[in-house]
């Protein structure tokens, strides 16, 4: 309990100072080459190809005494990627500006440096976990979008699946996505205590490169979106 509360304390003092520092450079970056450079720090938060190379790694390294576990956690990854490192940001930034995107991407970089495990970050990941509930309703979307334009997936059942199978904040940083692609690709994905989807649980090699297809889709689908908003709100 004592590490906990020391790691919430120290979490609130840089994702503070981290707010102000975003604030501070929201005021100087407003014309010329310094919107430029805003944008540039905007797509350094919300990383589109990292979060690609890195799904990519993880759908290479399933090689394990149970590959079907080893598929289905590879294919959380995916899900949580999508959830923290491409909405979770644009969502932030959209509603809080550059301060609310700097004092997020701290919150995530604590929460990865601590782990889960250790009660210092434990704060980090609740807080993960509340966003994961909001950022993962527009991360979900996105999926059921990209099994529109797979062949065999089914986008209806996707955002069906992903409604009622609403996660709890602990399970909320992939559950909507999770629940998304299970129902667009007709798989099952466990969860604390329970599934999600009635689909098949054994992931093939095949399976995890559609996984890895719509994740793909999803990221241009967000990219559009918000830089389609950009230009309304510039406009």
């Amino acid at each position: 309990g004592d590490r906990w509360i020391r790691g919430a304390l120290v979490l609130l003092v840089i994702a503070g100072v981290c707010a102000f520092v975003g604030d501070l450079a929201a005021g100087l970056l407003t014309a010329g080459a310094g919107l430029i450079l805003k944008a540039l720090v905007i797509a350094g938060f919300v990383d589109q190809r990292a979060a690609f190379d890195a799904a990519r790694a993880a759908v290479r390294a399933t090689e394990a005494a149970d590959p079907y576990r080893a598929r289905r956690n590879a294919a959380r990854r995916l899900a949580t990627a999508l959830t923290e490192r491409i909405a979770a940001p644009a969502l932030f930034y959209a509603l809080f500006g550059l301060a609310g995107l700097f004092a997020f991407g701290a919150a995530l970089a604590f929460a990865e440096r601590i782990g889960a495990d250790d009660p210092f970050g434990g704060a980090a990941h609740r807080l993960l976990g509340w966003i994961g509930l909001f950022a993962g309703l527009p991360a979900a979307v996105g999926v059921a979008i990209a099994a529109a334009f797979s062949p065999g997936a089914r986008p209806g059942r996707a955002l069906a699946l992903a409604w009622s199978s609403a996660p709890a904040p602990r399970d909320a940083r992939s559950g909507w996505t999770l629940a998304a692609l299970a129902g667009a690709l007709d798989l099952s994905f466990e969860r604390r205590g329970d599934w999600i989807g009635d689909g098949r649980a054994r992931l093939e090699a095949g399976d995890l490169r559609r996984v890895l297809y719509l994740f793909a889709v999803a990221c241009l689908c967000h990219l559009v979106f918000w830089a389609a908003l950009g230009f309304m709100a510039a406009g």
